[in-house]
């Protein structure tokens, strides 16, 4: 087994296990995401109302902007817009990361 893996409870919740660990840095995953790029971004808030009655909570967190997994479906694609950049292969290889996040949150 990997060393590198641990049983962890994937939730609360659930009543299984998942493996939890680091990915080998000379694996093809990560190879193929080596040009991805992360900036800072200042916020002032980092919890956000959700009304959307489709959603079972009232509110979301999200730490960053952009996603390596790339899923062409996701709702969130759409706010790289807001930065003036190409929506579909950017939202995948400009991740911007919400400064300070856990601070902002325990205000």
């Amino acid at each position: 087994m990997n060393p590198y893996l641990a049983a962890q409870p994937l939730l609360p919740f659930f009543p299984f296990e998942a493996p939890v660990g680091r990915p080998d840095p000379d694996s093809e995953a990560v190879r193929c995401r080596a040009g991805v790029e992360h900036h800072e971004l200042r916020i002032r808030g980092i919890l956000n109302r959700c009304t959307s009655p489709r959603m079972p909570f009232g509110w979301t967190i999200n730490p960053y902007r952009g996603c390596e997994f790339g899923c062409t479906y996701c709702y969130a694609r759409y706010t790289h817009g807001f930065f003036d950049l190409e929506r579909w292969q950017d939202f995948e290889r400009r991740i911007f990361v919400k400064q300070q996040a856990a601070e902002t949150l325990r205000r």
